[in-house]
């Protein structure tokens, strides 16, 4: 039985649990009142479950959406850091390849 089924059959439930035959007395009477107050409480406490299931349904997808945020955040962080350390190592290799040819240079320039 799927959660389609048995949402419609919950309503069935309920109409079949309301007694729809008039009262012929007192007893019968508070009979009707107290099923239909015990339905009451059935329909409420559905419907603060449904709340409640909608509230943690929204905190679930908010709480998902900060931490989305703060994953994309730390990865343009991380991105922005690794193109600095980029930049500073092919600085550093430049001038070891320019400071290394010159020294080549002066050293075949003078045993020439």
């Amino acid at each position: 039985m799927n959660s389609h089924d048995e949402v419609t059959e919950m309503p069935n439930n309920i109409v079949k649990q309301i007694d729809l035959t008039p009262p012929s007395s007192t007893a019968a009477a508070s009979a009707a009142v107290m099923s239909a107050g015990s339905n009451l409480n059935l329909v409420e406490h559905l419907l603060a479950s449904i709340k409640e299931l909608l509230e943690l349904r929204l905190r679930s997808e908010i709480q998902l959406r900060h931490e989305e945020n703060y994953t994309r955040q730390m990865t343009i962080e991380w991105m922005t850091a690794a193109a600095v350390i980029d930049r500073i190592c092919f600085i550093v290799f430049l001038v070891a390849l320019i400071i290394a040819s010159l020294v080549f240079a002066i050293l075949l320039f003078l045993n020439a």
